[in-house]
């Protein structure tokens, strides 16, 4: 037995005192047989768990470090514990560089603070949070990432990290912003088109409301524009709208609104303007476009505009209306012979012109 023998078996010879000890010390060699083997096999069970476990965690480690997503983990106090290596690759920074250091390093100032209050209040409260963040990187570049953020618990409920797992959606970001564009400006123009127009036309007409401040509208329709076409072509139609617009913008304000409100017409929107002003500017638009002949394959093409123009008054209730009485003006000039501003009067049509 003290070699390691746990089997040994006395033999019982008498019924002796000699022969109940024997018995006894042969029972007890068979508790420790069992005992000794029974920790063999726990011991041996418990090592091939390890050895599995260790297989595991190496596999999990690779795919970890591997990752073509930027992973973080930070102890409970948000202090960076470890980064892989596409971390290093998306930031520029080696993880020696933000060891110990708050992941907020890494914000650019352009996620709103009430994502961060989300996000934090989602992690506190135990739970997986899930967003967009816009951060910067080493060399200065802003870029866009998707992350996923997990608190981690041992068996006892306490907090021990949080994961981050964060993809690099900065392209998306980019081909999303471009398609918005796309989608409210006029390709031709590269004007604003009616859908780009009126919500920042609305944004505009409601601030100059509270409290109220002189605002004006002007509706402009190229005179003869089918002409136009019908003699040099689509191609030269183009070309005159494309420059139209150019000349419509450069001499409008920076604060004033412009779009291409669809074929030939344009529309504008002007805050703090006065009537004197409007007046001044319409003129000013209609010789621009009027006094310089546009060009196109040595041919020489002569464009007037119409241009009807309206001031927001008691009468006028909503943005619509205004555009209204500045289309109704625009027409006015139409009639009475093109190539001419008409300021829309709310009083013409009570025959009370002195007004």
């Amino acid at each position: 037995m003290e070699a390691g023998e746990m089997s040994v078996s006395v033999p019982v010879q008498n019924e002796d005192e000699i022969g109940f000890l024997a018995e006894a010390f042969n029972s007890m060699s068979g508790t420790l047989n069992d005992l000794v083997r029974n920790l063999e096999t726990r011991v041996a069970d418990r090592t091939a768990d390890l050895l599995t476990a260790n297989v595991e965690l190496r596999k999990l480690s690779v795919a970890v470090e591997q990752s073509p997503s930027s992973i973080i983990i930070t102890n409970p106090q948000a202090e960076i514990e470890y980064v892989n290596t596409a971390f290093t690759l998306s930031t520029g920074y080696l993880f020696d560089e933000v060891k110990g250091k708050n992941p907020r390093f890494l914000q650019s100032e352009h996620t709103p603070p009430e994502t961060y209050q989300e996000m934090w209040s989602t992690l506190l409260a135990g739970k997986t949070w899930r967003g967009e963040l816009c951060n910067r990187r080493k060399n200065g570049e802003i870029y866009w990432e998707y992350t996923v953020i997990a608190p981690i618990y041992d068996i006892e409920g306490n907090l021990t990290h949080y994961v981050a797992v964060k993809e690099d959606v900065t392209a998306r970001k980019v081909a999303e912003a471009k398609l918005q564009v796309l989608a409210i400006t006029d390709p031709l123009t590269n004007l604003l088109n009616r859908r780009g127009f009126f919500p920042q036309a609305q944004t505009i007409y409601a601030r100059c409301q509270h409290p109220p401040h002189d605002l004006a509208a002007l509706m402009m329709d190229i005179d003869h524009f089918k002409n136009i076409n019908d003699q040099y072509g689509h191609q030269a139609g183009d070309v005159v709208l494309h420059e139209v617009a150019a000349r419509i913008r450069d001499n409008l304000r920076p604060t004033d609104l412009v779009a291409r409100y669809g074929g030939e017409e344009f529309v504008a929107i002007l805050p703090r303007t006065s009537q004197e002003t409007l007046q001044k500017i319409a003129d000013r638009l209609n010789a621009a476009i009027r006094e310089r002949p546009f060009e196109y394959k040595r041919h020489i093409i002569p464009v007037t505009i119409s241009i009807g123009g309206a001031m927001l008054t008691a009468e006028s209730h909503s943005l619509d209306e205004l555009l209204t009485q500045a289309d109704q003006a625009m027409y006015q000039a139409k009639a009475a012979g093109r190539n001419c501003v008409v300021i829309f009067n709310p009083f013409k049509d009570r025959g009370d012109l002195n007004k």
